[in-house]
């Protein structure tokens, strides 16, 4: 679903619809850091079998953190050593349903200062989260 690099180039990410999310060292040729499950699927209840799971966009902010978002209809922000730093997700029932729809984030970004994490959602709104890392401001 998503390809990005990190801005040394030293660094590409990789997102799917398996639920991996991988960060390869390109001077190598293999995964530095695999993520198996990054967005793991949730279950609603009364729903049976096979539930869909993904990474649906992801993207490097500019001090090698990696945002990502995925069918869970969750935003996570990773560390460049793969920690899970932060998790949002969209406001309100209000916003992640529209007709018995379900709106999931399909496009994820950090800002260039890398202190604000924006999000488009299939609905085509745009939403933004302050990012709270420890040391960021």
């Amino acid at each position: 679903r998503a390809l990005t690099w990190r801005s040394d180039s030293q660094v590409l990410a990789s997102a799917g619809e398996d639920g991996l999310l991988l960060w390869w060292d390109v001077a190598k040729g293999w995964p530095a850091i695999t993520r198996t499950d990054a967005h793991p699927p949730v279950r609603p209840s009364g729903v049976f079998g096979k539930i869909a799971n993904g990474v649906l966009d992801a993207g490097f902010g500019p001090g090698g953190e990696l945002v990502s978002c995925g069918r869970d209809r969750k935003i996570r922000l990773w560390s460049d050593d793969g920690r899970e730093l932060q998790t949002l997700a969209l406001d309100g029932e209000g916003s992640t349903k529209t007709r018995g729809v379900r709106i999931l984030p399909t496009r994820v970004v950090l800002s260039f200062d890398g202190a604000t994490i924006l999000a488009g959602d299939s609905a085509g709104r745009i939403h933004s989260w302050p990012v709270t890392m420890p040391g960021k401001k």
